[in-house]
């Protein structure tokens, strides 16, 4: 596994996670369009959710490869915090696994896929909010070492 320190560590997956923001904001765009009758945008917006989605897998097996460490060294909560983030992995991974097999089929509804595309734009910006309060926070992943001791009496 590899092993970065933690500003490391924070500052690759906070920038990681401008580019996703990116990604999600033209993806927003294009869900917007079709829902609003412009069926044109229907190619793009496939074309941008695959390239999200491929984007968005990286992401997540970086995150568990260079995240993970540095959250069990954090503290003693890390345990904790590296549990809460393989559940939101896993539960964000099947989202759009559901939301490609809809927009890939033959003939897919376009405005269900361009719905299911908008509602996990805005589930990932908020489960990246939630994720830079609460693991990628500079109190959290730290050069700092914390530790506690009882001085004998």
């Amino acid at each position: 596994m590899e092993k970065l320190g933690p500003i490391e560590v924070l500052e690759e997956v906070l920038a990681e996670h401008e580019v996703l923001r990116s990604m999600l904001l033209r993806v927003e765009v294009l869900s917007r369009s079709v829902l609003q009758g412009r069926y044109a945008a229907s190619d793009e917006l496939k074309e941008q959710v695959r390239e999200l989605g491929n984007r968005f897998n990286q992401h997540l097996d970086r995150e568990e490869r260079v995240l993970v460490p540095a959250l069990l060294d954090a503290d003693a909560w890390g345990p904790e915090r590296v549990e809460r983030m393989h559940e939101e992995h896993a539960r964000q991974r099947e989202i759009m696994t559901e939301m490609w097999n809809r927009g890939s089929g033959g003939s897919p509804n376009i405005l269900v896929f361009a719905l299911i595309a908008w509602g996990f734009v805005r589930m990932l910006r908020e489960d990246m909010a939630e994720e830079e309060r609460i693991s990628l926070n500079p109190r959290v992943l730290s050069e700092d070492v914390v530790t506690t001791s009882v001085e004998p009496e």
